[in-house]
């Protein structure tokens, strides 16, 4: 089966970083965002992946080498003048699916981690098995048609639409209201509905076809599904992830599906010399190796340490540092510093990502 990528977007809310790295290229614990998004998507036995491309493209195509190596097939759909969004996108690129009765289309910056085996295979039966134009992977959780949009389902289980809806104005027979965890499989009648020029998946084609008479249905799955989109929810979900591979985790937190993905990712991609190192306390930083000229990681440790010792018991402290990265304060502190970044004289990072100049 073929995937589409959404790796074209501007990543506005995590700037400055986005300035430097598009998105997808942005590392998350050492490992780019865009190889999370592959991993969670190995199961399915992928023939191809198409990425389309706009901001800062070079730092996603360096990648294609350790994308084939790692297993995918990959090319890329450049999108030159302006991003296309995720319909304009998909159009942009159809010629790659021609033929293809049914392909996969998923966002290239997540993280997301099953909390059963099997997830992707389940969506592929049940939309192969219903003959829908779109099968939605979605998970529960709390705020949706208030604090987030929604997937709304009707009383017998199809969807009815997407987005806010806490007064169900729009959707007053909705059944209940689903998170989008940005995968879904697509029938190629998709191709009917979707304007040329730029439009958005969810809002523009797949509700018209729903007006159309076309069946949308969902696969809700038990998932870890992390909010990498700004500084806020990048660090913490960096933390919560650095909990979740840690040794000192319950054994069935350690052994879990998520744990397991998560682990078994890092393995993969992860060069030799990178480390997590952990206090009793519950301290920990995350490293490769640093630049000449740095201070020792046993400096930072330490430091750390002594950062936790002040700390509530509930709040662990934390360093993600990467490979290359010119390190002379130990001040960093619930921080990530990525590959080639520098962290001078006495600095004190804290609640940052440091990015490369």
């Amino acid at each position: 089966m073929k995937v589409m990528l959404l790796a074209a977007g501007l990543g506005t809310r995590l700037r400055p970083v986005t300035n430097v790295l598009a998105k997808p290229a942005v590392p998350f614990l050492n490992v780019p965002l865009l190889f999370w998004s592959l991993e969670f998507l190995r199961d399915l036995k992928v023939s191809r992946v198409i990425a389309n491309l706009h901001h800062l493209p070079e730092t996603i195509s360096r990648l294609a080498p350790k994308i084939r190596n790692s297993g995918f097939e990959v090319e890329f759909s450049m999108e030159t003048a302006a991003p296309l969004g995720s319909g304009g996108g998909l159009w942009h690129a159809r010629n790659h699916f021609a033929g293809d009765e049914n392909f996969l289309i998923a966002n290239a910056d997540e993280v997301i981690l099953p909390l059963k085996t099997g997830v992707l295979q389940r969506l592929k039966e049940t939309h192969e098995a219903s003959g829908v134009i779109a099968t939605l992977l979605t998970m529960r959780r709390s705020g949706i048609g208030t604090k987030f949009g929604g997937v709304w389902i009707g009383p017998k289980g199809t969807v009815l639409g997407f987005g806010f809806d806490k007064d169900k104005v729009r959707f007053p027979n909705a059944a209940d209201g689903l998170h989008y965890v940005g995968v879904m499989l697509l029938n190629r009648r998709i191709f009917k509905y979707l304007p040329d020029g730029e439009s958005n998946i969810l809002y523009d084609a797949v509700t018209k076809a729903i007006a159309a008479g076309e069946k949308v249905s969902i696969q809700t799955e038990d998932l870890v599904w992390y909010e990498t989109g700004s500084s806020s929810d990048y660090l913490n979900a960096t933390s919560d992830l650095l909990a979740l591979i840690s040794p000192q985790a319950s054994q069935a937190d350690f052994s879990s599906p998520a744990a397991v993905t998560a682990k078994s990712l890092l393995k993969r991609y992860l060069e030799d010399g990178t480390h997590l190192w952990e206090s009793h306390g519950g301290a920990r930083m995350f490293s490769s190796d640093f630049s000449t000229g740095s201070i020792s990681k046993e400096a930072i440790c330490s430091a750390l340490e002594e950062e936790q010792a002040k700390s509530p018991l509930s709040e662990k402290i934390f360093a993600v540092i990467g490979r290359g990265a010119l390190i002379k304060s130990p001040l960093i502190l619930n921080s990530v510093v990525l590959p080639g970044a520098r962290v001078q004289d006495s600095e004190r990072v804290e609640n940052k990502i440091v990015a490369p100049a």
